[in-house]
Order: C-alpha cells, then structure tokens, then sequence
C-alpha cells in the first residue's frame, strides 16, 4: 500500500475507535447510573451490552496498530518514534485529520477513565460501608480467617441473605 492509502486507512480506524469508544462510555454511563439507583435488572443488561463493544475496541486497536505499523515502515520509521514524528510525513489533510482524531482519542480515553473512576469510587464507598454496618451489627463475625489453601473464610461462616433490590 502507499504512504495516501495507509494514512487514510489509518483515519477510518482512528475514526471508528473514536466513535467505539465514545458507545462505550455511553453504556459506562448507564452503568454509573443503574448502579447509583440500585437497578440490578438494568446493569445487567448493560454488562452483557458493553462485553461486544469491548470486543470490537480491542479489534479496531489491533487493526489500527497494524496499519500504523505499515505506515511507519513504508516511511522508513519506528512506530516508537512517536506519532505527530510519523504523520509529519502524511499530507497535509491526512496529517490534520490524524492529529485531530488522535486528540479525539486520547479525550475519550480520559472520560472513560473518569467514569470508571467514579464507579470504582461510589463502590468502594459503599462496601467499605456495608462492611462496617455488618461489622458493628455482627460483631462476632469481624475480622477474617483464612482456610488450608490461603482463601479469606468469613469468621462465621454461616449462610447470608442478599437482597439484591437494597
């Protein structure tokens, strides 16, 4: 392929992991959102829904490091060198449109981290406040014990009721 045809193919990756990623914060967002008002039936079908966009990112990755791979290769270049160093040699419109959507990519990255972050925190919260309730409520059960193979056992292992519409 040329150096036009892979910058261009490189473009259309970049576009559809834009667009990829930007789903996929959508459904972390309905997640964040059925976690915080405890609608169980909800999460659940928005776990089984990002499992296929998770896939789909991961193939449009590997497509797109291919294609950038070739591309440095058809210039001479490593693909360590950078990527403003590589589309540099790009036309000036490819360049333009690589460097907006790599920009693109790199937001979304950090709005899918953010909001993974606020669930990871609203969770931890929660259990970390759960298990000092139990633990003022069920004294007798505090602490943690470990079997013959190195797993935490609770300290009292008798069975516990979970309503899962808390």
């Amino acid at each position: 392929m040329t150096k036009d045809e892979l910058g261009k193919n490189l473009a259309n990756l970049m576009q559809r992991e834009v667009t990829l990623l930007e789903e996929f914060a959508r459904i972390e967002k309905s997640i964040r959102s059925h976690i915080h008002e405890s609608d169980w039936d909800g999460l659940n079908d928005d776990l089984s829904m990002i499992e296929p966009v998770t896939a789909q990112i991961n193939e449009t990755e590997e497509g797109r490091h291919k294609v950038f791979t070739s591309l440095c290769g058809s210039l001479g270049k490593e693909p360590w060198e950078g990527f403003y160093h590589i589309i540099v040699h790009l036309e000036p419109g490819q360049r333009d449109e690589c460097a907006r959507l790599y920009r693109v990519l790199k937001l979304s990255v950090l709005t899918i981290q953010g909001i993974t972050f606020s669930i990871d925190a609203h969770v931890r919260a929660v259990s970390l406040t759960v298990g000092k309730a139990l633990d003022q409520l069920f004294p007798h059960r505090k602490g943690k014990l470990y079997s013959k193979t190195g797993t935490s056992v609770a300290a009292d292992a008798g069975p516990m009721l979970v309503n899962h519409r808390l």
